[in-house]
This record gives C-alpha cells, structure tokens and sequence, in this order.
C-alpha cells in the first residue's frame, strides 16, 4: 500500500527497532486510506479515525452556497470572471472564480457524457 503514496522511512535508532514508515495524504486520498486501514487499527485509533472521517467535508456550506452563486452570475452571461469576483466578494480572485466555472462545466460535461451511453 505504501507504493502508491508518499512515503518514506525514518532511520532506525536502535538496531531492534522495526521500520517506522511515514505517509502524508490529505483531502479525499486520506479519507479513503483511513477507511482502508481502519479494520487493522486498535480501538483507540479506530475513534481517531472514525472522528477525523466524521468532520471532513470536501466542501463546506459556505463553499456550496458561494460556488452556486458563482455559477448563477457564469451563466447568466452578464459578468466576466472579475465582475463575478467582485460580486460575489468574499475576498474570491478572478482565478478562483474561474476554477470553480471550470469544475462545474467538467461535472455537466462528465454528467452528460455518462447519460449519452445509457442504454435505451
């Protein structure tokens, strides 16, 4: 498993230590390692994981309401990014509003791609 992470491994200090790994994931790749490990954890790292899994939300309210006021304003065509920007406040730059524009078209794009080979 440590393979497909960054990983690394620390020196031994005493010659009958065993290895000690370190890995440093975050966001969604660190929930799913969390949950992959999980099973072979003792009780008290299984609360860890379970309290750090249970308060990690990819996007906040605040995130959601703000990217949706964001794509309201994109797709009323009145605005360009930085009028957006200032619209919406929140100290958001042009290439923030941009970036979330740009999630969103991939995801209509990914939505509409995967209904096209429905079978009828």
């Amino acid at each position: 498993m440590a393979g497909r992470f960054a990983s690394s491994q620390f020196r031994r200090p005493n010659q009958g230590w065993k290895p000690c790994y370190r890995m440093q994931v975050s966001g969604q790749r660190a929930v799913d390692l969390m949950q992959r490990i999980r099973p072979m954890m003792g009780e008290r790292r299984r609360g860890q994981i379970d309290e750090a899994v249970a308060c990690w939300n990819p996007i906040s309210e605040r995130n959601r309401s703000r990217n949706e006021q964001i794509i309201r304003l994109y797709e009323s065509g009145e605005l360009n990014y930085t009028q957006i920007a200032r619209a919406v406040g929140m100290g958001l730059s042009r290439q923030a509003v941009r970036q979330v524009v740009i999630r969103h078209k991939a995801r209509q794009a990914g939505s509409s791609s995967a209904a096209d080979t429905k079978p009828l």
